[in-house]
């Protein structure tokens, strides 16, 4: 496999990305399918895996904030999110100007969901939904429009 089935596979992305490697993976028979092509070699420790650079949370928000949008903090509970998402962290993000928080998220189950709702209520977070949807490759449990943030969260965030 080269970067050419990579390519092959994001005709229509603005820019490369795993999601990308896994397809090429399974086009040329190296994986049975997306969630396969993490599991074995593209998700944090396997061997493929590439840490990425991420920007300090506060300065992002900042950044979002200059820029006229609405910072919404993702993933908060998911994969290896959930060692940092502290109280301490939250009063942070809140104290910058954090404005919402994704709650319903195929990675966060009912007791995530649950604790975050308290999260959300605490620090007054507009609470978003997302199905984390970046093509058909990734199943139906990320299908377009799954996990939706709620019309009256929506509203909140666009009226705040």
């Amino acid at each position: 496999m080269n970067v050419e089935h990579v390519r092959a596979q994001s005709v229509s992305a603005a820019s490369l990305g795993r999601p990308h490697v896994a397809d090429a993976m399974v086009a040329t028979g190296q994986a049975r399918d997306r969630d396969e092509a993490f599991a074995m070699w593209l998700a944090q420790g396997r061997p493929a895996y590439v840490h990425k650079y991420s920007i300090d949370l506060p300065r992002a928000i900042q950044l979002v904030l200059e820029a006229g949008g609405k910072p919404v903090l993702a993933h908060c509970l998911a994969r290896d999110s959930a060692e940092y998402a502290t109280d301490e962290l939250f009063e942070q993000l809140a104290d910058v100007g954090l404005v919402g928080i994704e709650i319903e998220h195929l990675d966060h189950g009912v007791l995530e969901r649950a604790q975050l709702r308290v999260v959300a209520d605490r620090f007054n977070f507009v609470q978003t939904g997302s199905s984390d949807y970046h093509g058909t490759g990734k199943g139906p449990s990320f299908a377009l429009g799954a996990n939706m943030t709620e019309p009256e969260e929506y509203e909140r965030l666009f009226s705040s």
